[in-house]
């Protein structure tokens, strides 16, 4: 990328090959270090962020398998903690949250079923 010429970033794609026959679509995993006397790593996904007032940022967006038969689950869930935990032992939160505007509104959110 040249700083003085304008032009489009790079992509990074990660696909799998398709199965044929009776065969299984293959996975794609993401997985950081476990913590063993600090916190474990995090793992963030972003959307692209824009600087001209006319643009829009960049949508995140999570989308199960497609399927005749049954679609695949979107699963958000933190896990309990251990018998023996130090500290309080509290879950962690999900937490779903709209941005704020300067002079819009802020984001709607938005819960429905097929």
């Amino acid at each position: 990328f040249d700083p003085n010429h304008d032009g489009h970033s790079g992509s990074i794609s990660m696909t799998t090959g398709s199965a044929h026959g009776i065969g299984k679509g293959g996975d794609i995993n993401l997985k950081v270090g476990t913590g063993s006397m600090a916190d474990g790593g995090d793992i963030s996904l972003m959307a692209g962020k824009v600087g001209g007032n006319t643009f829009i940022g960049g949508t995140l967006t999570l989308t199960s398998g497609a399927s005749d038969y049954i679609s695949g689950d979107v699963n958000m869930k933190t896990p309990g903690t251990r018998e023996k935990s130090y500290g309080s032992g509290n879950s962690g939160n999900i937490n779903i949250k709209t941005g704020s505007s300067y002079r819009g509104n802020s984001g709607a959110l938005n819960l429905g079923t097929g």
